[in-house]
């Protein structure tokens, strides 16, 4: 509990990003964002488990978080819908 304590901030961004993308209508990138975290998990299980026992998979947990903040940081900046130019100016319409 200790070392996901300290990454709590990373499954904000995580969960701030996925539900904005959800809500502007990318269904795509946040499913994504699932199978890597389910793959993720998986493959760091595998990995990290054998070599270093129950430590291995306490840092999968963070260590997966911050693929998918990653992944879905890119898929935030790529979505059309938060460029500068598609947000209205609301001093030009006073």
């Amino acid at each position: 509990m200790k070392i996901n304590t300290a990454f709590y901030f990373i499954l904000g961004i995580v969960i701030v990003f996925r539900n904005a993308l959800q809500g502007v209508g990318d269904k795509i990138t946040p499913i994504a964002s699932s199978i890597i975290e389910l793959l993720g998990k998986f493959a760091v299980a595998m990995i990290l488990a054998p070599r270093m026992g129950y430590f291995g998979i306490m840092i999968s947990e963070p260590l997966v978080w911050a693929g998918m903040a990653v992944m879905l940081g890119i898929g935030f900046a790529a979505n059309k819908t938060f460029r500068k130019e598609n947000i209205p100016n609301t001093a030009e319409q006073m």
